[in-house]
């Protein structure tokens, strides 16, 4: 049987992370290639053949080319079954994990990109305070959502370690990294905040990480 020939397009400090960091979890082979979108011409005429989009992750797996790192983290964990790493169609978790996948992407980014444009990326003159009020107060009500899935604040009840059920998934890589854009958030979220310690101790973050 042929290898896999895997290529995933990077840029420091972006939504490619995430897919960088599962194929440290899955302990494929992959190469990885640097991208600079946020550079003068933003990317080169190559890379926009790739993805007309100009933006990453850009994932190549054999002869398929996949956009959206949500999309490429359940391609890949669809490509390895055996890491566990997604519930496969039959499992009772299959429904939970096809939700936070989508949630992440759908409901809990756009609030932090709002806030990170307002607060941190545009222009001084650009920003606009109402919008990072307003940004806070909608990430705040995610965040609750999240917290109470966990049995966060219910000290009656098992708090769960991950989101769906007691084992590491993918999911956890897509929430957590999430969480973690502005860690300083969750400080009246003790059981967050302990969440996302527990996946970014995990080794394969860490290697990732060295290689953000």
């Amino acid at each position: 049987m042929s290898k896999d020939v895997i290529e995933l397009y990077h840029c420091t400090d972006t939504r490619s992370f995430r897919p960088l960091w599962l194929l440290e979890e899955l302990g494929v082979d992959y190469t990885l290639t640097p991208i600079d979108i946020f550079g003068d011409g933003k990317t080169n005429r190559d890379y926009l053949t790739i993805n007309p989009n100009a933006s990453v992750p850009t994932l190549k797996y054999n002869n398929n080319v996949i956009w959206e790192a949500g999309a490429i983290c359940m391609y890949l964990c669809d490509m390895n079954p055996k890491s566990g790493l997604s519930p496969d169609v039959s499992s009772l978790y299959r429904s939970e994990y096809l939700k936070w996948m989508f949630y992440v992407t759908s409901t809990m980014e756009y609030p932090l990109v709002d806030l990170f444009l307002h607060s941190k990326l545009l222009p001084k003159e650009k920003r606009r305070q109402s919008v990072v009020e307003y940004s806070l107060e909608r990430y705040k009500k995610i965040l609750v959502v999240i917290n109470n899935s966990m049995n966060g604040n219910n000290p009656m009840m098992v708090q769960r370690p991950y989101m769906i059920g007691h084992e590491f998934s993918v999911v956890d890589i897509m929430v957590s990294s999430t969480l973690n854009w502005f860690p300083e958030l969750l400080h009246d979220f003790p059981h967050l905040k302990s969440y996302v310690d527990r996946c970014i101790n995990r080794p394969s973050f860490g290697t990732a990480m060295e290689k953000n």
